[in-house]
């Protein structure tokens, strides 16, 4: 399979995520949900990222000031996942 394939299927499905916790934090209110979306937006970043990359064609791989962005991208929606669990699991 193609990468920019599986690049738009990932961020088809992390923006999915994204709408799904915000539709669920409105009805609801628990904020587990609006973090854990916050989380995949991040993901939906990194995706919409190397999705680009395939389309445009630049390399965002080779430069390495883009490629360490994109990690604390990754980093910090990993973090965002780990603090809406425990949110939810003190709930």
């Amino acid at each position: 399979m193609p990468q920019w394939i599986e690049s738009l299927v990932n961020l088809a499905f992390s923006l999915l995520i994204v709408f799904l916790g915000a539709m669920a934090y409105r009805r609801h209110g628990a904020r587990a949900f609006f973090v854990i979306g916050l989380a995949f937006l991040c993901f939906a970043l990194s995706h919409a990222v190397k999705l680009g990359e395939f389309l445009i064609g630049y390399p965002v791989t080779g430069n390495d000031f883009l490629s360490a962005v994109l990690v604390i991208v990754r980093i910090t929606g990993y973090a965002l996942v780990v603090f809406g669990l425990v949110i939810s699991f003190r709930r």
